[in-house]
């Protein structure tokens, strides 16, 4: 499962030739002769450096930390706040949970499966509010979230978890991605036995369900 990202160990080589090549065309004259050429490149190279930090993040959350009774509201209000900031998205939190609710998590994969989930329906939300559905009781956690974008057919809920899949290459060259947001969500979540499935909504949009067994310490 692991194999996927064994370039994690390596991936902070890549900066500083990443970094060498941006120097040289910050020297190139007129920019090099071909404004619109320079700027994809400047792009492909940004998406690049994107790749490797998601890559280097990612790498301590793919082995399994400590688990520890966690708040869910309050681990999604602090990723949800931390969009919302980057984004200046509306992001609305229904909270269904058992007063007393108190889970085992792995934290640090919950908040990153969250980020990635979150991120991916405010790229593609159409610029329309993003609702989140929370409910948390002895038997497990479940967050829903929900966009109202154009939606995934039903033959690519599964295939959109690969590595790098573009389901409309256009639309997501200007949307922007590393690629890799919802095949690290799989991966986490296979990693430490939870749910991740794609609904489509009935009037357009997507419903991303993760879901988690609660679990003794």
């Amino acid at each position: 499962m692991l194999s996927r990202f064994v370039g994690v160990l390596y991936a902070h080589d890549l900066r500083t030739p990443l970094t060498q090549v941006h120097l040289a065309l910050s020297l190139l004259p007129n920019n090099g002769g071909d404004i619109k050429l320079m700027h994809n490149i400047q792009r492909y190279l940004d998406n690049i450096n994107n790749l490797i930090s998601d890559t280097l993040n990612i790498g301590k959350e793919l082995t399994k930390e400590d688990k520890h009774p966690s708040n869910p509201l309050h681990e999604l209000e602090n990723v949800v706040a931390n969009v919302i900031m980057s984004t200046q998205s509306k992001i609305v939190i229904t909270n269904s949970s058992d007063t007393q609710c108190a889970p085992i998590l792995y934290p640090m994969a919950f908040k990153r499966v969250l980020t990635n989930l979150l991120t991916n329906a405010v790229r593609y939300g159409q610029n329309k509010p993003v609702k989140i559905v929370l409910y948390c009781n002895d038997k497990q956690t479940t967050v829903q979230i929900k966009d109202s974008g154009i939606g995934i057919p039903k033959e690519f809920t599964e295939k959109v978890f690969q590595p790098f899949y573009r389901i409309e290459k256009s639309r997501n060259n200007k949307t922007g991605g590393s690629g890799i947001g919802l095949a690290i969500v799989q991966q986490l979540v296979n990693l430490h036995g939870w749910q991740i499935n794609l609904k489509p909504l009935k009037n357009g949009g997507t419903n991303a369900i993760l879901i988690i067994p609660n679990t003794k310490p």
